[in-house]
C-alpha cells in the first residue's frame, strides 16, 4: 500500500467515529488511531507481531485483579504514568504516580500513631512535618493517606502473612498543620515480573527494581490533593528506578532519631497545597 492510500485508509477509520461521540473520547480515540497507524507504517509491523501484542494484552487481562493491575504496571514500565503526571495541571515538584497498590479505607490513626501492625520487621521511623497553603499558612485537618511495602517488598494485599491494613494509615494535621506518624524505613523491591511487565523488562534487558519509597496522598478541603512518593537517599536504586518516578524534590535523608525511644530513625518533609 502506498503512503497516500495508507493516509486515506487512516482517515476512513477516523471518520467512522460518530459525531454523537463524547468530544473528549473522540479526541483521544482519533489521535490514538493516527499514532497507532503511523507506528505500524514506520515499523513495518507484521501480522504475527500484531497477534503477539494482542496475546500479551489478553494475558495482562487474565493476570489483573483488584490486587494487581498488570496494565498499569506495564504503563509504568514504559514511563506512561510518569509522563502523564509531568504534563498534568496538578503535577509539580511534590507529585508522583499513584502506583497499583493503593487501597481506599486505610485505618484512621491518631497524630504520632504507627502504621506498623504487630512486630516491626525493620527500622521504625518517626516521620513528621507540616502541611501549609501557598502563602505558608498552616492547614488544619489536612489528611495524609500513607501506605508502604513491608521489608520483604510485599504490600499487605500481596502478602497473606500481613494483616489486611498493615502499613497503611490515615492521619490528620493539628491546628498548626503538623502531622506525625511512625512507619518502617522503606525497602527497595522488584515490581512483579512474572507477567507481562516481566516480558517487557526481559525484552528490554532492564531490571525490575524500585528504589525504597513511601506512598502518600495529602489533601485538604478546597485544596488540590497531592499524590506522592518519598524516597530514601541511601537506596542504591535511587538513580535507576525501573519506572522512572524519582524526583530530586522527593528524596529524603533518614537520620538517627535522637532522644526517641519509639523509633530508630527520623525524617521530616513539609507539604504545600494549592487552591483547588
Amino acid at each position: 500500500m502506498d503512503r497516500l492510500a495508507a493516509d486515506r485508509f487512516t482517515d476512513m477509520v477516523v471518520n467512522a467515529t460518530s459525531s454523537k461521540a463524547d468530544p473528549r473520547t473522540r479526541q483521544l480515540i482519533e489521535s490514538g488511531i493516527r499514532h497507532l497507524h503511523a507506528f505500524i507504517l514506520e515499523t513495518g509491523l507484521t501480522l504475527d507481531e500484531l497477534v503477539s501484542i494482542c496475546g500479551l494484552l489478553v494475558q495482562a487481562g487474565k493476570i489483573s485483579s483488584d490486587a494487581r493491575n498488570e496494565f498499569l504496571l506495564s504503563a509504568n514500565i514504559l514511563g506512561l504514568e510518569v509522563l502523564v503526571d509531568m504534563i498534568s495541571p496538578n503535577g509539580g515538584p511534590q507529585t508522583a504516580i499513584l502506583g497499583p497498590m493503593y487501597q481506599p479505607a486505610a485505618p484512621r490513626l491518631p497524630l504520632g500513631g504507627s502504621i506498623i501492625q504487630g512486630d516491626a520487621d525493620g527500622q521504625v521511623t518517626y516521620m513528621e512535618g507540616y502541611v501549609r497553603d501557598a502563602s505558608g499558612h498552616p492547614i488544619a485537618d489536612a489528611t495524609l493517606d500513607v501506605w508502604q511495602a513491608g521489608t520483604d517488598g510485599l504490600y499487605d494485599i500481596q502478602d497473606p502473612a500481613q494483616s489486611g491494613t498493615n502499613l497503611r494509615g490515615l492521619f490528620t494535621t493539628d491546628a498548626n498543620g503538623h502531622y506525625a506518624f511512625k512507619c518502617l524505613r522503606p525497602t527497595a523491591y522488584p515490581i512483579p515480573d512474572d507477567g507481562i511487565g516481566g516480558v517487557l523488562l526481559q525484552a528490554l534487558h532492564r531490571h525490575p527494581m524500585r528504589p525504597a519509597h513511601l506512598h502518600l496522598i495529602v489533601g485538604a478541603e478546597g485544596k488540590r490533593s497531592i499524590i506522592s512518593q518519598l524516597y530514601d537517599r541511601d537506596c542504591p536504586y535511587i538513580d535507576n528506578d525501573s519506572i522512572f518516578a524519582v524526583k530530586d524534590t522527593l528524596v529524603l535523608t533518614f537520620e538517627p532519631a535522637t532522644g526517641r525511644a519509639d523509633a530508630e530513625l527520623y525524617v521530616r518533609y513539609d507539604w504545600t497545597l494549592q487552591d483547588a
